[in-house]
């Protein structure tokens, strides 16, 4: 039975029939009845229609119903009927989205095209429903339409658009096809959408015709379209015409046309477009006017008003941006306010008002360095990033933002975190899909700008060229005529300055010049943007000056500089680095006159540096990031002026200025450990003692912050190198000054910083179980090859566990009263190395320090010897090697063994006095370059057979006077985390040959092992048995390690040291990592196991120290190559000693080391060959307390 369609033209019944009385006549109704459908139908129709007027949602879920079970009971309905219940349907989904309602009603409009494509008759109502199922498919009240639903609504779109109907009906379908295709457009990416809803928008103007009452909203409606398409392939023709139209619509409009406010809004965007790419300043302000005025015509507390609003924000940063008037961001930030106090708590446009104050926040606190407003806008950021998904396409462009504001952060309070995050936002950013072309390069400059102060914080050469890649990207994919054209080139050229500074390429200098001059005449560009770039076109004139000696590019440099500072408003938050850079330029320039012999001249720039940075000081207001350079230059200037005019500044005046940059704290770390050591030697050279003392503490104490333990270990390897010769003159003259228990607490502190930071990061995720942990605690034993990719995550991944863990990885300097009131037993001997002399510190229990001068062992003696025992190692071989180059080598070692007793052996003893005839035990704890020699073997050798057999009165022996072991802190570690149950522990024998270099002692020296060690169970992993993964597996579980085998090491990569294994290298890392909480003693018997770097010889990267920090605390190890012959020797007087007393090894086995090498040294076989017994050393990581026995493993041995 049909359904019969509603009379357009009958009147309504509501006023002769009441709907509830149709209600009850169509319940009363049999359905067999030939007249229930129609009565069904009129109830139905008079419930609507009071739903229509009263809004009553119960009505039209009646009509609903009621309509449903009619069309449900007609098994071949009409699509007349089936598009009347989709209507109801679809207002219901208006009201309250539902899943149920959206499927219902996609199926009632499907099922009515069936019905009208089965009898195509009514075009025009095929076309309606063609045109509601469009609008029902992009409906979002659900979430967003899938890809599938968008790609069918503009089918049906078409279909609409094709079909019959007055210009009203068509001009709908088309404007229902138009929102599909911009919506496909948006979901896509795909140009072709966004054409075609040009056309179709287009046509819908051309069916209404000009003089239509909607013709103005739907010109409006086209306008963003063509600013799109502008922005997305560079068609300035496309903006040209909607400049056109927009101008057009603002003259014909009349004020009170309800379209009104939507031509503004629309307008304003198109000249913000056309502003952007003309850099035209008269069209920004316009827009802004336009917005205004579309915020005052807006219905109060609406969406329309609050999107007027943030657009207003939006232009007032982009106006303050350009013109910098304050006005601006007063007028943005209350316009973003009160949008947000109009919009909810959520969707696009609140995070559209966060994101648009937040930039006005940001610019504020540039403005006037309020803190405040950098953390509200930062909060803000992340809170617009929230709100928009993974996805989202203006997700990028919060995260851009917020990754600057970070960047801020990092600059305002050197806190390395933010500046982590920030390139973690960049990155972020720039993975994600971007249609407009122009933001691209931006993204890429944003990271490359982040990665370059990450490069001046940390010195990692990898950071500096991945910036230096994403900045040359930035600039080819910028083309020159785009305002960003500038900003990008000139962050080119900065990275360009840094790469010469770095490796003094002159190529990268002279581009440097060349692009900066470029930017510098760049058109269309605000006077701070010019002034920016002509600081940086003087700083490199200046730096290409002073390399080449000219004075006329140091003269133009500053003809720059002071532009740079002239282009500023007073004020401005630029002008204090801008006046220093200034300063420091003519500082510079007096420094070449009186080189030239132009002492007037000189004078003059001095006396010109001099005042300019003391005008910068009072510029920088409170900001330390601007006090920094401003105060660095002023102590220059100063400085400078004492050397022309000697007395001309009171000393006085020098240390306040540079003790006020020394007590900078919001500043990075190495600029706090630069501005450090120099208030310490300004201290020194006009000899105020307290002053120094309190500079070169303030140094020591920020060598763990400098090098950051989330930092990598080749970083933090060549901070410590750099600032070495510092810290060693710290010790240096705090024994000068009378403070020998400072020197030793500094001393303990800036020694083995890797190995102690390793050791905590252990220790502490054994304690927390935090696998974030790990990326730490393996940082040693990271490759150093692999892909980039990987290399940069596992650092993000360092550096992410280090923010995490903050202040539970520091290592405060310990106390020197801590070290006053140690017991322990025999004298600890610390060496610290002097430029002109050096000097042994004697530490007994109960005894105030003996300061033992060795003015033999100078720095550069020093260096000498440790060059030669290096030249002389390597001048042995194997067994058919040259004689005559063996015998050389030999003397080369005798030489340096001859000249450690002379320089540093025969002082001490001498010190130390009548021993009672007791051999005293020295616990010798070397600084720098003493850690590169044995001391323990310091004497004057017999060389020949005959000679060791004679024993002639000439020859003499550090071993003959006293025990020597060598300690890597003097201060005993806690002893948290040992085991205190009872062992049973086992000897984890190593033993691993070489067909290219075979060993022909090993087997022997495993047999002396099982024989000496009846009572202790052996562990054997001999050659294809050990293995890497067996290592890892083993030597946690063991009480007693050997290893047996080759040593390796590589002076290229400093970590790439170890001992060989049956499939690969057992690596420093692996080693520490192994950790063994029973672990006692180790015995590594392999090649310069205890051999340290020469760069880095207070980091003591060899596999003994390792061994301490795997947790074993005392080690057997070997500074040079050693003879594996008498391996077997040296085996067997420790392990009888330690089956004899195995809870005594602190005891014992430092003098049955002595025993052995003492057989071997003065046997005349093994005697002339020092490579025999020299090498053998004992290694504790403390000294052994009177009261406590041995500390647990601490940082390895020096």
């Amino acid at each position: 039975m049909d359904i019969p369609e509603p009379d357009a033209d009958a009147e309504a019944t509501d006023d002769t029939v009441d709907a509830d009385d149709l209600v009850s006549i169509a319940d009363a109704t049999d359905p067999a009845d030939p007249s229930w459908l129609g009565c069904q139908w009129d109830a139905s129709d008079a419930l609507h229609e009071r739903y229509l007027s009263g809004r009553d949602p119960a009505d039209l879920d009646a009509a609903i119903r009621r309509w449903h079970s009619a069309v449900d009971a007609d098994p071949t309905p009409s699509a007349g009927a089936l598009f009347l219940l989709a209507s109801m349907v679809s207002d219901r989904l208006d009201l309250t989205p539902s899943v149920a309602d959206r499927e219902d009603c996609v199926s009632l409009l499907e099922r009515a095209i069936a019905a009208e494509d089965a009898d195509p008759s009514d075009g025009v109502q095929a076309a309606a429903c063609h045109s509601t199922l469009t609008d029902v498919l992009l409906s979002d009240s659900l979430g967003e339409p899938s890809v599938e639903d968008l790609q069918r609504a503009v089918h049906h779109g078409r279909l609409a658009a094709a079909g019959p109907g007055d210009p009203e009906e068509r001009a709908r379908c088309f404007y229902s096809l138009t929102a599909a295709l911009i919506a496909l457009h948006q979901a896509t990416g795909d140009l072709q959408h966004l054409r075609q809803a040009i056309v179709e928008q287009r046509a819908v103007l051309s069916i209404i015709g000009a003089e239509h009452p909607d013709a103005p909203g739907v010109a409006a409606d086209l306008l963003p379209l063509l600013v799109r398409w502008t922005q997305l392939t560079d068609d300035e023709s496309t903006l040209g015409e909607a400049e056109d139209i927009a101008t057009g619509l603002l003259a014909d409009t009349a004020i009170d046309h309800p379209d009104r406010p939507f031509v503004l809004t629309n307008s304003a965007k198109v000249f913000v477009e056309c502003a952007h790419r003309r850099n035209d300043i008269g069209l920004l302000t316009t827009a802004l006017g336009l917005y205004r005025d579309g915020a005052r015509l807006a219905e109060p507390g609406t969406a329309s008003r609050a999107l007027d609003l943030i657009n207003i924000a939006t232009t007032c940063h982009e106006a303050y941006d350009r013109l910098g008037e304050e006005e601006y961001l007063t007028e943005g930030v209350q316009a973003g306010k009160r949008a947000l106090r109009i919009l909810g708590k959520r969707g696009p446009n609140r995070a559209a008002a966060l994101m648009a104050t937040a930039n006005l926040l940001r610019d504020r606190f540039l403005l006037r360095g309020r803190r405040k407003d950098l953390t509200r806008a930062v909060r803000m950021t992340q809170k617009a990033v929230s709100l928009a998904p993974v996805g989202d396409p203006s997700r990028a462009s919060y995260l851009t933002s917020l990754g600057v504001m970070r960047s801020d952060l990092y600059d305002e309070f050197a806190d390395r975190a933010q500046l982590d995050l920030a390139i973690s936002h960049h990155r972020e950013a720039l993975e994600a899909s971007e249609a407009i072309r122009q933001r691209v390069p931006e993204r890429q400059h944003d990271l490359s700008t982040a990665l370059l102060a990450r490069y001046k914080d940390a010195g990692n050469d990898d950071d500096l060229a991945e910036a230096v890649d994403w900045a040359e990207s930035a600039v080819i994919a910028t083309e020159p005529h785009w305002t960003t054209w500038p900003v990008h080139a000139n962050n080119l050229g900065n990275l360009l300055m840094e790469r010469y500074e770095l490796f003094r390429e002159r190529d990268d200098l002279e581009r440097a010049i060349s692009t900066y001059e470029q930017v510098v005449a760049a058109p269309r560009q605000t006077p701070w943007e010019v002034s920016s770039y002509a600081t940086n076109l003087g700083l490199a004139l200046e730096s290409r000056g002073v390399t080449d000696g000219r004075v006329e590019d140091v003269t133009e440099a500053l003809t720059h500089l002071e532009r740079s500072v002239a282009l500023l408003p007073a004020g401005h938050p630029d002008r204090a680095p801008r006046i220093s850079n200034h300063a420091d330029a003519l500082r510079r320039r007096s420094v070449m006159h009186h080189e030239l012999g132009n002492r007037p001249e000189a004078h003059r720039d001095c006396l010109r540096a001099v005042a300019r940075c003391t005008e910068a000081i009072e510029a920088a207001g409170n900001s330390e990031a601007r006090l920094l350079p401003t105060l660095d230059n002023l102590a220059e200037a100063l400085r400078w002026r004492n050397v022309l005019a000697p007395g001309a500044v009171d000393p006085a005046e020098i240390l306040a200025v540079q003790q006020r940059a020394a007590a900078l704290t919001m500043i990075p770390a190495a600029d706090r450990f630069r501005q450090a050591v120099r208030w310490a030697e300004d201290a020194e050279r006009y000899a105020v003692p307290d002053d120094a003392l309190r500079a070169y503490a303030l140094a020591v104490g920020l060598t763990t912050e400098v090098a950051w333990i989330g930092l990598s270990v080749p970083e933090r390897l060549e901070l410590l190198q750099q600032m070495n010769s510092t810290l060693q003159h710290a010790l240096t003259f705090a024994v000068s000054v009378g403070q020998p228990w400072t020197a030793v607490a500094w001393a303990d502190h800036v020694r083995s910083v890797v190995w102690r930071q390793d050791l905590a990061v252990s220790s502490l995720g054994r304690h927390l179980d935090d696998p974030g942990l790990l990326t730490l605690s393996n940082s040693l034993s990271t490759p150093s090859d692999g892909a980039d990719v990987d290399k940069r995550l596992r650092r993000e991944q360092a550096r992410l566990a280090a923010h995490d863990q903050g202040e539970s990885l520091n290592s405060p300097v310990p106390s020197p009263t801590d070290y006053a009131a140690m017991s322990f037993e025999g004298v600890v001997i610390l060496l610290i190395p002097g430029e002109d002399a050096s000097r042994a510190l004697l530490l007994r229990e109960g005894v105030e320090p003996t300061v033992v001068t060795l003015p033999l062992a100078s720095q550069d003696q020093l260096d000498a010897q440790a060059a030669s025992l290096l030249k002389a190692i390597e001048g042995f071989g194997d067994d058919t090697s040259d004689p005559l180059r063996e015998r050389t080598a030999t003397h080369g070692v005798f030489d340096c063994l001859d000249w450690l007793w002379e320089a540093v052996a025969a002082p001490v003893l001498a010190a130390l006095g009548d021993t009672g005839g007791e051999r005293p035990h020295l616990w010798w704890s070397p600084v720098g370059s003493f850690a590169l020699l044995p001391i323990h073997a310091a004497g004057r050798h017999p060389r020949t057979s005959p000679h060791v057999k004679a024993r002639p009165t000439w020859a003499v022996a550090l071993q003959d006077r006293a025990l020597s072991s060598y300690v890597s802190s003097v201060l005993p570690l806690s002893p948290e985390g040992r085991s205190t149950e009872e062992r049973d522990g086992h000897l984890l024998y190593v033993s691993v040959d070489s067909p290219k270099a075979p060993l022909v002692h090993l087997e022997p020296e495993l047999a002396a092992a099982r024989q000496s060690l009846p009572n202790i169970p052996i562990t054997a992993l001999n050659d294809t048995d050990a293995t890497l993964a067996a290592l890892h597996s083993a030597v946690p579980r063991c009480r007693f390690l050997h290893i047996a085998g080759h040593g390796v090491r590589s002076d290229e990569d400093l970590l790439r040291a170890g001992f060989s294994v049956a499939d690969g290298l057992f690596t420093l890392g692996d080693l520490a990592a192994a950790h063994s909480d029973d672990g006692e003693l180790a015995v590594l018997l392999t090649c310069d196991s205890a051999r340290g770097a020469r760069g880095l010889p207070n980091e003591s990267l060899h596999t003994a120290a390792a061994a301490h920090n795997a947790g074993f605390p005392d080690v057997v190890a070997t500074m040079m190559p050693v003879r594996d012959t008498s391996a077997v020797v040296v085996a067997k007087s420790l392990y009888t000693a330690l089956n004899a007393e195995p809870d005594e090894i602190a005891r014992t086995i430092p003098h049955a080391l002595d025993e052995a090498v003492s057989a071997l040294r003065l046997d005349p076989a093994t005697g002339p060959d020092p490579l025999s017994w020299a090498p053998y050393a004992h290694y504790a990581a403390a000294p052994p307390s009177q009261h406590h026995g041995r500390p647990s493993p601490g940082p390895g041995p020096s």
